[in-house]
Order: structure tokens, then C-alpha cells, then sequence
């Protein structure tokens, strides 16, 4: 169980020990959820089983439809950070765009780094590359997610992935 305080609203969350969220306790009140085959939750009722909450979303976790009058916190996926971009474990073209521009740019920085300092710096030259890969591969990654229409999420999987690709494909570049 997971509790949130606001104010003086004490909301706890209910999940099954495989974490599925079940529903939330609010002020000693039990709301019982409704969820889709994702885990999102999609209505709410209180205990005389009348509908509270709805939640309609788009498959990129936007609401489309809001009724709430019992705030609660979970709603796409039920709170699990895995898939609030893209429920079925795939990835949109902004991830992947950013993903393929930040390492690009991150391998590129990371192998001008090294070639400019490689012969004086000797190993130190290789942490420098490594975190020049690595931080131009964020701005890379990102604003490649940006510029390909990403959401917020994309954008930050999009920096995700051009951290990771730009340190990689710098460390493959300075090594071959």
C-alpha cells in the first residue's frame, strides 16, 4: 500500500503483490478500481458501486476523457513508469529518431574529443570522450525526439537513448 497525503487527504493506494493497483482508501472512504487489459485505470466507484471517476486516454497517455470527482493520482498504466509512453513495449518514431540522432551526434563528439586530446591525454582522454559522448548524445537525442513532433515522454526517451548510444558508439568509435 502507498500513501499520499494532501492537506489534510490522506489517499492510499491498494495493489495486489504483483503490483496490479486494485484501488485507494480516501479519508477511510474504499474506491475500488476498473482498469484496461494495461493496467490503466478507467473508472472508479465508491462502496454503493456508483461510478465517481472515468478516464478514457489515447495510446501515448493523454487523457481524451476526464470525469472525476474523487481525485486520485494513478490513472495511465496505473502508475507504472515502464509504459507511460507506449503501452505495448515499442517504441514512436520520436523515440527512435531521437535515439538515432543523439547517438550520432554522440559518437561524433565523443570521437572529435578523443582524436583532439588522444595523443597528449592518453587514458584521461577516453573519461573526457565518454562524457562528451554522452552529453551531446542527451542534446542530440532529445532534440532530434523534439523535432520529430515527440511528446514530453518521447523527448526524455529520446535523451535516454542518445545518453546511451552517444557513450557507445563514442566508446566503439575511439576504440576501432
Amino acid at each position: 500500500m502507498t500513501a499520499l497525503q494532501t492537506g489534510a487527504t490522506t489517499s492510499s493506494m491498494i495493489r495486489e503483490p504483483s503490483g496490479t493497483l486494485t484501488g485507494m482508501t480516501r479519508n477511510g472512504a474504499a474506491y475500488p478500481y476498473f482498469t484496461d487489459a494495461q493496467g490503466s485505470v478507467t473508472t472508479v466507484v465508491d462502496n454503493a458501486g456508483q461510478q465517481v471517476d472515468a478516464y478514457t486516454y489515447t495510446p501515448y497517455r493523454t487523457a481524451r476523457t476526464t470525469t472525476e470527482t474523487v481525485p486520485q493520482p494513478w490513472r495511465y498504466t496505473g502508475g507504472d513508469p515502464v509504459n507511460h509512453t507506449d503501452p505495448n513495449g515499442t517504441f514512436s518514431f520520436a523515440d527512435i529518431a531521437g535515439g538515432v540522432v543523439g547517438t550520432v551526434v554522440g559518437g561524433a563528439a565523443a570521437v572529435g574529443v578523443f582524436t583532439a586530446c588522444g595523443a597528449t591525454a592518453g587514458v584521461a582522454c577516453l573519461g573526457a570522450a565518454a562524457v562528451a559522448g554522452g552529453l551531446w548524445g542527451t542534446l542530440g537525442g532529445a532534440t532530434g525526439s523534439l523535432l520529430a513532433g515527440g511528446s514530453q515522454d518521447e523527448v526524455a526517451n529520446g535523451a535516454r537513448g542518445g545518453l546511451i548510444g552517444g557513450i557507445t558508439s563514442g566508446a566503439i568509435g575511439v576504440l576501432f
